[in-house]
């Protein structure tokens, strides 16, 4: 390298090789606009296609490309030919291909959760996929989650009971002095985000995600909080449920394809896996299994008051003497289930914003057999991994289909569609995308600056665990 000349961030610097001079985005990472005249031969028109790693530019009129990725440029020649060189000698540099992310949990289970918790699976995908991208990630949960990220808290085991709201006050307000240093803050709670928004100072962007339906309750809270941070949806279906409110981004969850490994479908039963519910139809998925001839396996959480009513009350009566009794079961014993079964069955009554059961069987090479609910449609492809059912017969008689159904077919949509990589990388395209925006609330991020300040060690409520 004969020469580096750093300008504001957002704009170009100059970078020598020899006789050649290269145009590239100091704000690495993030991605890279073309520059406007080719370095070889003067041409104007320079294409550049730009994935998770690395942006390539081309010239028409020469030949001459080249590439910048992850700290690195690649000359290329006309034959493909080309060398390596380092994008800068300064750590300062290095350390803006980093994007410090600061996620918030909701306090009423850890992350990873020991048994049932949807929310505070996906948190700790998100976390080891982002980290795997080489981020910072920084985690605001409680005391004993084991999510293998730097871990900060307030209170050291969970909170019960679940939405105590003095509690999550406490526990948000936290997060957000803990958090203030980082680069963007992805919130998954409902109050956080409020609360930052109401807070009069200084602070990273946010991001957050519904986990839920959008409500007329809701719908008032996230009309709100749109006002200054940046709306997730997870399925498509409860992003048209929004009602008008903007949404930054609909982003499937992703899974760990490593913990879910495809089965042979070998164990003679048809799996339900969820809440004991109605929505989830449990007192359905019951019958059908009946009428199809099939025995049936209930994986349930069943703490609640009004979970147990409903067993009682709805479910129960349809057991007969010598069939399982619902029991919640650990991860290994769930993923050992699931690669097993013939099929999931997920009757669900409700408009469930995804299913996660539906890709973790999926991801096991087992098929899933729903009504067409909620995100059902957008996880499920007719035919080839399972079947979205009108009704409790058309559901009776796809159980006789499920033999049709190629099994690899159901894993190669999980890896295709549903990995905890994808996942990530959409996640890091939407804080690029925020960060890289001047005008997005009248905020800049450290992100984007020539040099990341030094972390602010935070002491008083929170304390820190380190993985």
């Amino acid at each position: 390298m004969t020469g580096h000349r750093a300008l504001p961030a957002g704009r170009a610097a100059l970078m020598a090789y020899g006789m050649r001079v290269y145009a590239i985005c100091l704000d690495a990472g993030l991605e890279l606009a073309p520059p406007s005249l080719c370095a070889g031969c003067g041409a104007e028109g320079l294409t550049a296609v730009t994935d998770s790693e690395r942006t390539s530019f081309s010239c028409g009129s020469c030949g001459l490309c080249w590439q910048v990725e992850l700290g690195w440029v690649h000359r290329v020649d006309g034959q493909g030919r080309g060398a390596r060189h380092p994008l800068s000698c300064s750590p300062a540099h290095d350390r803006r291909l980093i994007i410090r992310i600061g996620l918030i949990a909701p306090p009423w289970l850890p992350v990873p959760p020991p048994g049932y918790g949807g929310t505070e699976v996906v948190i700790d995908n998100l976390a080891r996929g982002l980290q795997a991208l080489g981020h910072d990630v920084r985690l605001f949960t409680v005391g004993d989650s084991t999510c293998p990220v730097s871990r900060e808290f307030l209170y050291p085991t969970e909170v019960t009971p679940m939405d105590a709201d003095i509690p999550e006050a406490a526990h948000v307000l936290a997060a957000y002095d803990a958090l203030a240093d980082v680069d963007i803050i992805h919130d998954h709670t409902i109050l956080g985000p409020l609360v930052a928004g109401r807070r009069g100072i200084r602070q990273p962007p946010v991001v957050t995600t519904n986990h839920g339906l959008f409500t007329s309750q809701t719908r008032r809270i996230f009309a709100e909080v749109a006002r200054h941070a940046s709306i997730v949806a997870i399925s498509h279906s409860q992003a048209l449920a929004s009602g008008g409110i903007p949404i930054a981004a609909v982003i499937h969850h992703g899974i760990d394809l490593e913990v879910y490994q495809p089965g042979p479908g070998d164990g003679g039963y048809l799996l339900f896996v969820g809440r004991m519910c109605a929505d989830k139809g449990v007192h359905l998925a019951v019958r059908v299994a009946r009428r199809a001839g099939q025995r049936l396996v209930i994986v349930a959480k069943m703490h609640e008051p009004a979970e147990r009513a409903y067993f009682e009350q709805r479910v129960r009566p349809l057991l007969e003497p010598g069939d399982e009794m619902p029991a919640e079961q650990p991860l290994a014993s769930r993923i050992e289930l699931l690669s097993r079964a013939a099929a999931l069955l997920n009757p669900i009554t409700w408009r469930e914003p995804f299913g996660l059961v539906m890709v973790e069987a999926l991801a096991s090479a087992t098929p899933v057999l729903a009504f067409p609910n909620g995100a059902a449609p957008e996880i499920i492809d007719q035919g080839r991994t399972g079947y979205l059912c009108r009704d409790e017969r058309q559901m009776i008689t796809a159980v006789g289909r499920v033999p049709e159904i190629e099994r690899r077919q159901c894993r190669d949509a999980a890896e295709r569609r549903f990995s905890l990589a994808r996942m990530a990388l959409d996640h890091q395209r939407l804080y690029r995308r925020i960060l890289c925006d001047p005008g997005q609330l009248g905020r800049r991020s450290a992100a984007c600056a020539t040099a990341a300040p030094d972390r602010r060690e935070y002491r008083g409520t929170a304390s820190r665990a380190q993985q």
